[in-house]
């Protein structure tokens, strides 16, 4: 048996180095995706859907993997014909697509909060005779649709909805820019950066920059499925959609007691332990964002959540409705079902546009004092009560509203994907224009998902919608039979 050639033992050698690099590549992907699951886990959905791409992502890095495993093996056995000039061809090809997956990589774990991998954007052009078609292809969607990791970018930008105003980042981690001796390498970069405007904003990445190297692996999981830093960026309007989750989360006795305060039920466990951890959410998290703002909600939004309390609420969470929704008199379930509604919903006694009326703000501030009374973490003093009923918007006003142009056609391919109470939430902030807040981040990623899969103009962009990373459900009465029992932090 012949000795092995220099050749042989190099492509050996970096064989052996490519599938570490593939293998490690696929652990690190493995991992985000664990944490993905934990994720959609909590809001019942699939962790391939969770993230549009992701799962494409990590099957394609899986697949380069098998190939370099493959190709080794080959090299092993050594009985191809003329294997040194096939094995060194095929190692090429395969360094080539794991490289360009571990640069794709390195650069998207530098990024927060990533709402879709690996995204297909079809655009529409002229050719001679007739029209035709081709893609723009983007890497990786971040900061919650505001930026684009991408390859081929720009006049994607300008037609597909991203959240509010594009920032693109164009990454070319072979080219070193400022050499000297390469001043044509600069003139094309600075024309590239050029076509960037005041709606899009365009941000090159050279050698220098992408070599920095990423954070820690558990770090970089974390930026990327945190929405926090997406909440922050999202425009706060001077009024704001609350749908019927934002007006659980504020009702429930969960969000108003501690943990230790109460007996629960079994099913709400869960929610009483987040709380305990990472509580007060209303404190730290959603009444920052509604303070000072006037708030308001679908008449569908405020009925549903009414319906919910009136059927299986604890006394302090009806008593706690009736105040966000500007009842002075507390009368519980006196009524039956049906005179609750019509009482609580009932708003005539609260005049539109009269909120600087010194009667009025009196009016506003007792409000506030006696929700307090029913929560023991603070309410804050410019919490702007009642939340408003603004008007009776519903499914069927849609299409209505697209005709009249207060709203883009591809509304009417978003509505029928929602169910009724969401429908007319999400759909009543888009045309408004005014921030929805919501606890419902299934609906929030699927809005986004359908929109990234459908061509928009610039003009059809969504209103802004800030998804928290947490929901809650009303604490309830227990069920006959149903034993209740008392939170442990063991």
């Amino acid at each position: 048996m012949s000795e092995p050639s220099s050749l042989d033992v190099d492509v050996l050698k970096n064989t052996e180095e490519l599938v570490g690099r593939a293998a490690a590549q696929c652990r690190e992907l493995e991992a985000l995706r664990i944490a993905i699951e934990k994720e959609s886990a909590k809001i019942n959905n699939q962790w391939h859907a969770h993230i549009p791409g992701f799962s494409t992502f990590l099957q394609l890095n899986i697949h380069q993997n098998v190939r370099a495993e493959a190709l080794l093996q080959r090299i092993k056995a050594g009985t191809e014909p003329e294997g040194e000039g096939i094995f060194h061809r095929d190692y090429r090809l395969i360094e080539g697509e794991v490289a360009s997956f571990e640069n794709n990589w390195a650069a998207i774990k530098k990024c927060h909060s990533i709402t879709g991998f690996r995204h297909a954007l079809p655009i529409p052009h002229t050719q001679p005779g007739g029209k035709g078609q081709s893609s723009v292809f983007v890497t990786a969607i971040v900061d919650n649709g505001h930026e684009w990791c991408a390859q081929q970018l720009l006049a994607a930008a300008r037609r597909i909805h991203g959240g509010y105003q594009h920032r693109i980042r164009i990454m070319l981690p072979n080219i070193q820019s400022g050499q000297k001796r390469k001043r044509d390498i600069d003139r094309l970069l600075r024309g590239v950066q050029s076509l960037g405007d005041s709606d899009i904003s365009l941000v090159m990445e050279c050698a220098q920059e992408t070599r920095q190297p990423p954070p820690a692996l558990d770090v970089a999981i974390k930026n990327l499925l945190d929405l926090g830093k997406a909440a922050a960026a999202t425009p706060l309007t001077p009024v704001l959609n609350v749908d019927t989750s934002i007006l659980v989360a504020l009702t429930t006795d969960i969000c108003h007691k501690r943990a230790d305060q109460q007996k629960w039920r079994p099913k709400v466990l869960d929610d009483v332990a987040d709380e305990a951890e990472h509580g007060p959410r209303l404190t730290k998290c959603l009444r920052p964002l509604l303070g000072g703002r006037t708030l308001v909600c679908t008449r569908q939004a405020a009925d549903t959540c009414v319906r919910m309390v009136y059927d299986a609420a604890t006394d302090a969470e009806i008593a706690r409705l009736e105040i966000l929704l500007g009842q002075e008199t507390l009368r519980g379930k006196e009524d039956d079902k049906m005179a609750f509604i019509e009482r609580v919903l009932d708003q005539d006694h609260w005049p539109a546009g009269v909120q600087d009326d010194p009667k009025t703000e009196s009016r506003r501030k007792r409000l506030v004092a006696e929700l307090q009374k029913l929560s023991c973490h603070p309410v804050p003093e410019d919490l702007q009560l009642p939340i408003r009923i603004a008007e009776d918007f519903r499914r069927e006003h849609v299409r209505g509203e697209v005709l009249k142009g207060n709203l883009p056609k591809v509304a009417l391919e978003v509505e029928p994907t929602l169910n009724d109470t969401n429908c007319s939430s999400f759909i009543y902030g888009w045309r408004t224009g005014n921030t929805t807040i919501t606890c419902n981040r299934h609906v929030f990623r699927k809005m986004g998902s359908l929109v990234n899969k459908l061509r928009w103009s610039r003009d059809a962009e969504m209103a802004p919608i800030i998804a928290l990373d947490w929901s809650r459900g009303l604490a309830k009465l227990p069920f006959p039979g149903e034993v209740l029992v008392e939170w442990t932090d063991d």
